[in-house]
């Protein structure tokens, strides 16, 4: 309201000047002839009783009555809007009130409830209690103050990861019974497990020395790996371990026999004896039979029949390892 023009009962008591022309002054004359006892206070704008005020506003002379401000403007005594302009009327003892915050704002049409600025068609400034079933096309904002949810009765839709607990959700988060976001535990960084899948999941990388090979534990000092305790990655090529083939070979041994003889022809026995020469009967001769002998066999070097494939393996199964990051 714009600063009004104001006057006491006091100061207007001497003048008793009621023109019939301004008809809605009569009964404004008459309680100013009889006056009032009563001192309480009236608001927007604030008076005490008995002063009289004009509302620039309005066009029209109010007095306070005590509790709020009555208006001349007609023969009765009416009431006059409460409050500024936008201010919703109520019944504040058989009379209007106003207050700032209950607005509407004519020219957006909005309601305000608690603020003189809606911001929406209604807009509550406030905690609101609403016993009943609301019904909205659409919900917007955070919903950081809606507690005592009923999960059950929830159709569809999502919630957001931050109302289901504390702290901070992520992929590499679970949610406790407690409703706390919690990291995984039990699986450190650098473990190896092997996955029934084409790819590592989120937080693992794949462990390639593993790939196309068995996993052999670290020896650390029990002797059964060759090359001693190595280091954890460290990888081996492939070795066949040594060995040895029996080969059998046929019999070498050959005949010992060998007494034989050979025929050297025919011989004759002759002498002399004084003038004449005389011959024997021819008779035929043979070589010694002393034969026997033996004979040194040497088989040369040769390997046995290949078999099997490009490997030596045992039967197995193909899985992906990954490494914890």
């Amino acid at each position: 309201m714009r600063n009004p023009i104001r006057a006491t009962w006091k100061q207007l008591t001497g003048y008793v000047l009621c023109p019939s022309r301004l008809a809605a002054l009569v009964l404004f004359c008459a309680v100013l002839l009889t006056g009032s006892a009563a001192h309480a206070d009236c608001a927007n704008p604030a008076g005490t009783a008995g002063e009289i005020i004009y509302n620039a506003d309005y066009n029209v002379v109010q007095f306070c009555n005590g509790t709020n401000w009555i208006s001349t403007a007609s023969s009765g005594a009416t009431s006059l809007p409460g409050g500024s302009n936008g201010y919703v009327q109520f019944n504040n003892n058989d009379a209007f009130g106003g207050n700032v915050k209950l607005f509407w704002d004519n020219s957006l049409e909005r309601l305000g409830v608690g603020t003189s600025t809606p911001a929406q068609t209604l807009d509550v400034a406030g905690a609101a209690t609403i016993s009943g079933a609301v019904t909205a096309g659409s919900f917007s904002g955070d919903g950081s103050a809606l507690t005592a949810l009923n999960a059950s009765n929830l159709a569809s839709g999502t919630t957001p990861a931050a109302r289901l607990g504390s702290g901070t959700a992520s992929s590499s988060t679970y949610l406790r019974g407690d409703s706390t976001w919690a990291a995984v535990s039990g699986i450190p960084s650098g473990a190896v497990m092997a996955f029934n899948l084409t790819s590592c999941p989120s937080g693992w990388s794949e462990y390639t020395p593993a790939r196309g090979r068995f996993i052999r534990g670290i020896d650390n000092g029990a002797g059964n790996d060759p090359d001693g305790t190595r280091a954890p990655g460290a990888t081996q090529a492939d070795v066949l371990g040594s060995h040895y083939h029996s080969v059998d070979p046929p019999s070498t041994s050959t005949s010992t026999d060998g007494n034989h003889y050979h025929s050297n022809g025919y011989t004759f026995g002759y002498g002399y004896q004084g003038d004449f020469w005389s011959y024997g009967n021819p008779t035929q001769g043979n070589t010694g039979s002393a034969g026997n002998h033996s004979h040194t066999v040497d088989i040369a070097a040769f390997n046995s029949g290949s078999t099997g494939s490009t490997e030596t393996r045992p039967k197995n199964v193909a899985l992906l390892y990954c490494e914890k990051n």
